[in-house]
């Protein structure tokens, strides 16, 4: 399932609103508790921007030493997206939903949209 959106709107990903996509070469560490994910923009047919989602997880893989850019993922994001220009964000809120919670989601997803760096 593809989201499409002009930014700053939010994406919906597999029926659930998640934030507007960010530049991932401009990440910074930001303190939510919830899932995050990495995308790639193609431009529909309309002129309007189609967001891939790439990889799927919880925000918990941010307490990574070097994330991003040290991500066991991050061959397949840059393959698939082509470049660090192509490569965006996004973040569904699950703030104080115990980490069970997060993870059924992250499952949920990953089954759903079949993002092809989390196979």
């Amino acid at each position: 399932m593809r989201a499409t959106v002009n930014e700053p709107t939010p994406v919906v990903l597999a029926g659930y609103a998640i934030s507007a996509p960010r530049l991932l070469a401009a990440w910074r560490p930001d303190p939510i508790e919830g899932l995050y994910a990495i995308l790639t923009r193609s431009t529909g047919r309309f002129g309007t921007d189609r967001f891939e989602p790439l990889y799927v997880a919880t925000t918990d893989e941010w307490q990574q030493h070097g994330f991003p850019t040290t991500h066991p993922r991050r061959r397949c994001w840059l393959y698939r997206a082509g470049s660090d220009d192509n490569l965006f964000y996004a973040v569904h809120d699950m703030a104080g939903l115990p980490p069970e919670q997060r993870t059924e989601l992250e499952n949920l997803m990953t089954m759903r949209l079949a993002p092809p760096c989390n196979l």
